[in-house]
């Protein structure tokens, strides 16, 4: 919907689908996973120490980096650690897409 341009922001299909904002942007946090990340969670392959909460609140966009968390989430790393990691540049899946803040 906001791909085809139905809405313009992510206030604005939230409020059309009638959800909580911020639960619509977590949600889209999750489009940004490498292929292979979904496809191993979809197939239930994911490491057990794999965590939604992490996943929509602080993994970096970056698919190498993400395969790196990922794994060593498999030796038991929390989703708060999950959380701090970041990538050099700092740019992590908690910025939301469309360029919308999700606040206000």
């Amino acid at each position: 919907m906001l791909e085809t341009g139905e809405f313009a922001t992510v206030i604005e299909l939230a409020a059309a689908e009638r959800l909580d904002r911020s639960f619509v942007s977590h949600v889209l946090q999750l489009t940004l996973l490498s292929p292979d990340l979904v496809e191993a969670i979809l197939d239930g392959r994911q490491s057990m120490g794999v965590q939604l909460q992490a996943l929509v609140r602080g993994l970096p966009v970056e698919w190498e980096r993400q395969r790196e968390l990922m794994a060593t989430s498999a030796d038991n790393l929390s989703a708060a650690a999950l959380r701090e990691a970041r990538p050099a540049t700092g740019e992590v899946m908690s910025s939301h897409p469309c360029g919308t803040t999700g606040h206000g």
